[in-house]
């Protein structure tokens, strides 16, 4: 078998093979074609037939890899869930001591009846607690170097692990992160006798997306947003080329559209963002920060990445997240 008879078994390579000349009547030595022979119908015929097949080929391959279809492959390849695998009771004593606080293991139902995993550190004498939606990747134990900046405010923090990540039971999608979201947030305000007015949502990467959708289901106290983005479509078409060849509204929701719940009206927003993050650039914070309604206030992190938000440039975060926390009712 030649190359080229092995490209038109492979599909859409048809298209780029050159084909065979059409049969004509045979000329004898030495005559002289004098005007062009009849094409044969046949050939004819079959070309239109290959090229429709390859035109209805293209047409159903852009719709079976379309977000409306293959959703389910995408949330795959988004979200990487690690389970629990580490001892960390020393480092939880020793912010119990420091922060003077009590930690609690929790357990609490998921929307859907999985069950979901949580801690609890409860500093008395204050009446907010701090929700965090983590991450698409790891799970609470990677989010450990976070508490300590978030107890310093003074404020309690409730953090969990989505459905399939740590020791939830389930699987991570677009969709099941933000009823995870409310989930816990739930849990917080029934369970735990706090406010809504007191709970300050706090959303990292892909969780902001969670925090905001959140923010429209119930009432909030504050938002505030690490290492953001506009929405997961704008994302999808930034990360992957493909992707800009279809709309929005194929997008299933939620499509995590921080920058559209931003832009109505809202708690008070703080907007916290690594000017060194090379996986979801700087300019998404600008972009929300300029468009959105006020109360809202934007902190850029001159050194900070993506994943080091925690433990560089805690000298600007850390102040900024006092005022901001301190500056509500």
């Amino acid at each position: 078998m030649t190359f080229r008879e092995f490209l038109t078994y492979v599909p859409f390579a048809r298209i780029f093979v050159r084909p065979p000349k059409p049969p004509g009547p045979v000329q004898s030595a030495g005559a002289q074609d004098e005007s062009n022979p009849p094409a044969n119908p046949t050939y004819k015929r079959d070309m239109r037939l290959a090229i429709a097949m390859e035109a209805l080929s293209l047409v159903l391959m852009y719709i079976l890899i379309s977000p409306m279809v293959a959703m389910p492959i995408y949330n795959k390849l988004i979200f990487h869930p690690i389970p629990e695998n580490d001892d960390l009771s020393d480092q939880i004593k020793t912010m119990e001591n420091y922060f003077h606080c009590h930690f609690r293991n929790i357990t609490f139902k998921a929307l859907d009846g999985e069950s979901m995993h949580g801690w609890y550190f409860e500093r008395p004498g204050t009446n907010k607690v701090i929700l965090v939606s983590h991450g698409n990747a790891g799970c609470m134990e990677h989010r450990l170097p976070l508490l300590p900046l978030l107890l310093q405010t003074g404020c309690s923090v409730f953090m969990y692990d989505y459905e399939g990540f740590g020791s939830s039971t389930g699987s991570p999608s677009m969709a099941k992160i933000c009823d995870d979201a409310t989930a816990a947030f739930d849990y917080v305000t029934q369970k735990l006798d706090v406010k809504p007015e007191n709970v300050i949502v706090y959303g990292e990467s892909i969780g902001c997306g969670a925090t905001s959708t959140l923010s429209t289901r119930r009432k909030v106290g504050a938002i505030i947003l690490q290492s953001p983005f506009t929405s997961f479509p704008e994302v999808a078409a930034d990360k992957l080329v493909l992707m800009r060849l279809y709309p929005a509204s194929v997008f299933q929701e939620p499509t995590l559209n921080n920058l559209a719940i931003m832009k109505k009206e809202h708690a008070p927003l703080l907007l916290i963002h690594g000017m060194k993050d090379d996986i979801l650039p700087y300019r998404y914070s600008e972009r929300i920060m300029a468009e959105a309604m006020e109360p809202k206030t934007l902190v850029l992190l001159p050194n900070a990445g993506h994943n080091d938000v925690y433990k560089t440039d805690v000298n600007v975060s850390i102040p900024a997240l006092n005022k901001f926390i301190h500056s509500l009712n």
